[in-house]
């Protein structure tokens, strides 16, 4: 079995982040992640975040930009997680796959036991957190 490309949203709302926990009966249940999905044939990046989220979360964002590729190896297979900044839009607060969501500071997102693939993301966005909010800011002042 290959590599499955899957998709994770760095949803941001009013600079904190969104944590969403896994049902204790799914894979990797009980983990906290940037929630996300796997991409279907014939789907682009972008297209299987935002379905994802909204099948998943009943949420929408707007997807800004690829932010970090993470390649993990889990007893069941191998997984290309691909990570894109997201701004909040809205939701109905639908929960599919996750028991819980957090809005989390970026400081505080390790205290969270985190899916391992997950990891090295929050890694790099609490050493990017700097970039990461000029980044949003500047996204508020063109809007």
């Amino acid at each position: 079995m290959g590599t499955v490309d899957v998709a994770c949203g760095l949803v941001f709302k009013e600079e904190k982040i969104l944590l969403a926990k896994r049902l204790p009966h799914k894979t990797l249940g009980g983990f906290w992640e940037f929630p996300g999905g796997k991409i279907e044939a014939g789907e682009d990046v972008v297209t299987c975040l935002k379905r994802e989220l909204n099948e998943e979360l009943g949420m929408n964002v707007k997807v800004i930009d690829i932010v970090f590729t993470n390649v993990h190896e889990y007893g069941f297979g191998t997984i290309k997680l691909i990570a894109y900044l997201c701004v909040f839009v809205n939701t109905n607060n639908l929960l599919v796959d996750h028991d819980e969501v957090s809005w989390v500071p970026l400081g505080k997102v390790m205290d969270f036991n985190l899916s391992p693939a997950d990891v090295p993301i929050a890694k790099y966005l609490i050493d990017n957190e700097r970039n990461i909010f000029n980044q949003l800011a500047s996204l508020r002042n063109f809007d």
